[in-house]
């Protein structure tokens, strides 16, 4: 893979994240990795699990139940590299990729029909800057991800660049009366598995005051450029008489967004309002 192309693969994937593997590859890569390593009970041991649970990842169900079973990226990561050395291994991450059926956190929503690798696109650098600047994405257990402004238009927007990511069940965008305030805001709350792959591949927190653009972004094509900009307009923008002026409490956050000015991305004015 190509380390100066912006593309989101299985390895990018934090260890925490659970994967369901489509019913015949699932089939035949475990299959594979007991025989290889004896028998399921030996690569339980060596990976650090019951037998039920490594059972269960080969069922693709929670035992005695009809409940889809999630395997981790850390126990995938371990049976690869208990199994790599032999030469009928033939499933490395970047096959394994290929075949995934689903992707969730540890007890949140999922996305199915994900297609990895994630390529570099509007719509990705636009998610990223939204999450930067209205959005609240903590890595924190037992903390939700969401996107909100009052402007209704915005919300449905972010709800469908989300589809990068896959297929995803159930998003609802809910509408808040702000406290003390007549205005209305529209919500998104969307998986935290999203959070966590972000997080992980761009090496950023989306904190109010620690939040930076991935350095990455300062390059681009003018198009790619201009979507970080107006995502950044879309949530700290105004526009003074002729001047375009944007807002945050995040002076480095802005010094980010002013490298990317800089590369003469503005003078493509009709990119960023449209």
């Amino acid at each position: 893979m190509d380390k100066n192309r912006i593309q989101i693969a299985l390895e990018d994937f934090p260890d925490d994240i659970y994967i369901q593997l489509k019913d015949e590859f699932r089939a035949e890569f475990f299959k594979t990795a007991w025989k290889l390593n004896k028998s399921y009970r030996h690569l339980a041991g060596k990976v650090g699990v019951s037998n039920p649970v490594m059972l269960s990842w080969r069922r693709g169900k929670i035992n005695f139940t009809n409940q889809d079973q999630f395997c981790p990226v850390w126990a995938i990561k371990s049976i690869i590299n208990h199994s790599k050395n032999y030469p009928e291994w033939k499933f490395d991450l970047d096959e394994v990729q290929k075949h995934i059926k689903s992707i969730r956190a540890i007890h949140g929503t999922k996305i199915s029909d994900i297609r990895l690798p994630i390529e570099d696109s509007i719509e990705l650098r636009r998610i990223v800057t939204h999450l930067l600047c209205d959005g609240y994405a903590s890595n924190k257990k037992r903390m939700t991800s969401k996107y909100g402004l009052i402007s209704l238009e915005g919300v449905k927007e972010f709800q469908k660049e989300l589809c990068i990511f896959g297929n995803i069940h159930g998003l609802k965008i809910r509408k808040n009366l702000r406290h003390n305030r007549s205005a209305v805001m529209y919500n998104l709350h969307f998986p935290k598995v999203i959070t966590k792959i972000l997080t992980k591949k761009f090496n950023i927190e989306f904190g109010w005051d620690k939040g930076r653009l991935p350095s990455e972004f300062i390059n681009g094509e003018r198009k790619l450029l201009a979507a970080v900009v107006r995502a950044f307009f879309i949530d700290e923008g105004s526009i003074h008489d002729l001047s375009i002026k944007f807002s945050s409490n995040n002076l480095e956050l802005l010094n980010d967004l002013k490298a990317i000015c800089l590369k003469d991305v503005l003078k493509a004015y009709n990119l960023i309002l449209t």
